[in-house]
C-alpha cells in the first residue's frame, strides 16, 4: 500500500478516537469500562474512502458512491487542518509523521509510522497521540490466478493500562470477483468482510455484512449497486 494510503487510514483511526472522547459522557470508572467495551462491539462509522485502484487492480465496495461520500465528507471539513511528511531511505524504509487540527492547535491529533518492504512481505510500527500503538505485519502476492493478500493486525492501547487487541485481514480477488474480511484473534468480537463482483465494464454489485462473534448475531447486513465511468456516477 502506497505510504499516503496508510497515512490516510491512520488519520481516519485518529478521527474515530476524537469522536468518542468528544460526545463520550462523562460517567464513573465502571460505567466508562462498560461503555468502551460496548464500543469495541460496534464498527467504525468513519466513513472510507480508499484511493483510485491501481492499474489492473479491482476497486472496493467502498469505492461505490465514492463521489458522493467525498462530497459529503470535505464539506464538513473545512476549517481542519492537516500536515505530514515523509523521509524514504536508500533501502525502501519510509518514515512518516502527520498531524492533523479540529480546527485549531487546541485539538491536535498526529503520530509517527515506520514502514518497511522486502519482497512480497512489509511490516509497520505506528504511534499515535492518543496513546495507541498499531502494528502490521503483511504479505502480498499472486496466485490462483489472482491476487492475494494477508495481514495481521495489532493495536496496544495505553491510554487506560493496556490493552490488546489483534485480528486478521484477508482477501482475494480475481476478476470479476473480489472477497475481504476481517478475522477477529483476539478481543476483536466483530468479524466483517464484502464479496464484490464485476459483471459488466463499469457496474458493481456488492454485500458486505458484520457479525458479533461474542453475541452470535449479525449487526449489519448490506447490498450495494453502482456505476461509475469516470465522469458519472
Amino acid at each position: 500500500m502506497p505510504t499516503r494510503d496508510r497515512i490516510r487510514n491512520l488519520f481516519r483511526k485518529n478521527k474515530r478516537k476524537r469522536l468518542q472522547s468528544e460526545y463520550a459522557p462523562d460517567t464513573s470508572d465502571d460505567t466508562q469500562d462498560k461503555s468502551n467495551e460496548d464500543a469495541s462491539k460496534k464498527e467504525n462509522n468513519v466513513e472510507i474512502l480508499p484511493p483510485t485502484p491501481e492499474e489492473g487492480e479491482m476497486p472496493t465496495y467502498f469505492h461505490v458512491g465514492l463521489l458522493a461520500k467525498m462530497c459529503l465528507v470535505h464539506g464538513y471539513t473545512i476549517g481542519r487542518w492537516k500536515l505530514q511528511s515523509t523521509s524514504k531511505t536508500e533501502q525502501d524504509f519510509y518514515l512518516s509523521s502527520f498531524g492533523e487540527g479540529y480546527p485549531t492547535l487546541n485539538s491536535v491529533y498526529g503520530g509517527l509510522e515506520a514502514y518497511k518492504e522486502q519482497g512480497i512481505f512489509h511490516g509497520s510500527l505506528a504511534w499515535l497521540s492518543d496513546g495507541d500503538w498499531l502494528s502490521d505485519l503483511g504479505a502480498r502476492g499472486n496466485g490462483l490466478g489472482g491476487i492475494w493478500s494477508a495481514v495481521l493486525k495489532s493495536v496496544v492501547s495505553t491510554s487506560e493500562g493496556c490493552d490488546y487487541q489483534c485480528k486478521l485481514k484477508c482477501g482475494f480477488e480475481r476478476k470479476p470477483g473480489k472477497v475481504e474480511l476481517y478475522v477477529p484473534i483476539y478481543k476483536e468480537p466483530l468479524l466483517m468482510g464484502y464479496i464484490l463482483v464485476e459483471p459488466a465494464d463499469h457496474i458493481l454489485l456488492g454485500y458486505r455484512t458484520v457479525f458479533n462473534v461474542q453475541d452470535k448475531d449479525f449487526i449489519m447486513n448490506a447490498f450495494c449497486a453502482g456505476y461509475n465511468n469516470d465522469s458519472t456516477e
